[in-house]
């Protein structure tokens, strides 16, 4: 993506350290390192001099970069190599959870530093199959929406919701709770007006028929 004053462009790339950003001049030049987060950066969205990314992150362990890393180690080298499960969804169609749960953080494009935003044994955002990133910041405000899934039955469950963070607070609130089916895909208006999102309306019916609401 772009600087909001068109002269870098911003790029993820594995060169070093796992996935993470990199800055090259517009006119040319060799790219700087932005960011050392080592359990690397998902998808990522661009907010002034923010950005706002996903990374996998074990939930009963700081969210620094480097004690993250050590519980990774530890998991790796560790004596137990079987996955240990006591609870439903640990696997999705090939994938283990592993102790690990998504989680969106703030990087500052000017210093580097890596501020969560969200936590807990809650993916934000969930596994998404719709498409999209599943996260839009308000243009306006700087609030986040993102699709998380609340529901204690979510491995038979679609309940999927909306939760809005508040940019100066942090405090978050369902703004779906009422509706048991899906809901997902949030995207904002340029102004920071509206919010425009797909749903389903139907609890548990996973081929139920998307629809756009603003």
């Amino acid at each position: 993506f772009w600087s909001e004053d068109g002269k870098t462009i911003y790029f993820q790339s594995t060169r070093e350290g796992g996935v993470q950003l990199w800055a090259l001049p517009a006119e040319g030049g060799e790219p700087r390192k932005i960011s050392a987060y080592e359990p690397g950066l998902g998808q990522v969205l661009a907010h002034g001099s923010r950005v706002l990314f996903t990374s996998s992150l074990y939930p009963d362990v700081p969210f620094d970069s480097a004690k993250q890393t050590e519980a990774a180690r530890q998991h790796a080298e560790g004596p137990i190599k079987a996955i240990m499960a006591d609870h439903l969804l640990y696997r999705h169609w090939n994938a283990y959870r592993e102790d690990r749960y998504q989680h969106l953080l703030w990087l500052d494009l000017k210093t580097g530093k890596v501020t969560p935003l969200t936590q807990g044994q809650q993916d934000y955002p969930s596994t998404n199959l719709g498409g999209g990133a599943g996260f839009d910041i308000n243009p306006k405000t700087g609030d986040v929406c993102v699709v998380s899934h609340a529901d204690p039955n979510d491995a038979n469950a679609t309940n999927s919701d909306l939760f809005l963070f508040d940019a100066k607070t942090g405090q978050s609130r369902n703004i779906t709770e009422s509706q048991k089916a899906y809901d997902g895909q949030p995207l904002f208006s340029p102004d920071g007006r509206l919010l425009a999102y797909g749903r389903q309306t139907v609890p548990g019916y996973e081929s139920d028929r998307k629809k756009l609401v603003i």
